[in-house]
């Protein structure tokens, strides 16, 4: 479910429509729902995995400050909850890479190839909920934050859909204060929401999009043309990767301040 495809749009006006039908009590679980379906909808069977980044890192960040005074025990638990999400991340996003890499050092040294039994496919937005999580867990051990302790307000934190997929990555004392605390919705923010979503836009869909063609055209074949086309090639690749963070950012952005 792409931001700027159909489904999202009418996903988006779903979530507003229940968000804004209900009391400020309720509004952490309707996004929080609706942050779980916006992500099951790529892959549901990934939802473990954010779930388990979630509660290791929700008790990790308890048991941090209760054993604040043990100093070999709070390392043995951040170094824990460390190796648990960096390996997950890490073997989802490197595993299929290793294996390709293997395959093609065996070929040159005359080996036969490591048989593929399985294909990894890379859950979305791993890495963005991943290091968010990780910098919670260091936060709580250097003493900087508390840990929460409302497990419902800390998932939606993780998985804050807007921000799930592309970023960017938040704080927790920035983020968390703002989901416990009451919101309403003024007349500005809304103004304010509007206009970085449609500015998102423009940067993914005009600007990333059309320089994407542009991009690819050089870059398929780049025998065929000349160095100045290269370097034009180059600058388009430029800002294709600016208008696709930046596009998603400032529409993060914008439905965040719908909220």
């Amino acid at each position: 479910m792409l931001f700027n495809s159909f489904s999202f749009l009418l996903f988006l006006l779903l979530v507003l429509f229940f968000y804004y039908l209900v009391p400020n009590r309720v509004r952490n679980y309707i996004l929080l729902l609706s942050s779980y379906s916006f992500y099951g909808f790529w892959n549901w069977k990934f939802l473990g995995l954010i779930i388990i980044t979630t509660i290791t890192s929700f008790y990790c960040g308890i048991y941090l400050e209760k054993k604040k005074n043990n100093l070999i025990l709070k390392k043995a638990l951040l170094i824990f909850c460390l190796i648990l999400n960096l390996g997950i991340l890490s073997f989802f996003k490197y595993f299929n890479f290793f294996i390709d890499s293997l395959n093609r050092l065996f070929t040159i040294i005359g080996f036969g190839k490591i048989p593929n039994f399985i294909e990894i496919l890379l859950p979305v937005g791993i890495s963005f909920y991943t290091i968010q999580a990780i910098s919670y867990v260091i936060d709580i051990y250097r003493n900087q934050i508390p840990p929460s302790r409302n497990i419902s307000n800390f998932a939606l934190y993780i998985s804050f859909f807007p921000q799930l997929v592309a970023g960017p990555i938040e704080r927790f004392k920035n983020l968390m204060t703002q989901i416990e605390q009451a919101r309403t919705v003024s007349l500005d923010q809304l103004k304010a929401g509007f206009f970085y979503i449609l500015w998102g836009y423009y940067l993914k869909v005009v600007i990333a999009d059309n320089c994407a063609v542009i991009a690819n055209c050089v870059f398929d074949s780049p025998e065929y043309y000349t160095g100045f086309s290269l370097l034009l090639g180059v600058f388009a690749f430029s800002l294709q990767i600016y208008g696709d963070f930046g596009g998603y950012s400032f529409i993060a952005l914008g439905i965040s301040k719908l909220f």
